[in-house]
């Protein structure tokens, strides 16, 4: 039997969330039967769910965007800049 890590490890890292999305359904499914108002609960799970969903999907839209080069460039050229100028200007 395979640990969760083993598991999860086999997905690409986009699919993990969904994958726990369905193990996390399929627990609330099963404890809203010992509820007394399971319609509520599981309404209410389902919206958060979506919300969390929805905020990786945009999380992981970010990551996966590819930085253009100039900017890339402009970026490192800046963050040299700062590294090695900074230390004079302070030392004055």
């Amino acid at each position: 039997h395979e640990s969760e890590y083993e598991v999860l490890n086999k997905l690409p890292s986009s699919m993990r969330p969904a994958r726990i999305e369905v193990e996390l359904n399929s627990l609330a499914h099963a404890l809203s039967d010992h509820l007394e108002e399971p319609g509520f609960f599981l309404q209410a799970f389902s919206r958060n769910a979506e919300t969390t969903m929805n905020l990786f999907k945009s999380a992981y839209r970010i990551v996966e965007t590819p930085v253009p080069m100039p900017y890339r460039h402009v970026l490192y050229f800046l963050t040299f800049c700062y590294v090695f100028i900074t230390p004079w200007v302070y030392a004055e």
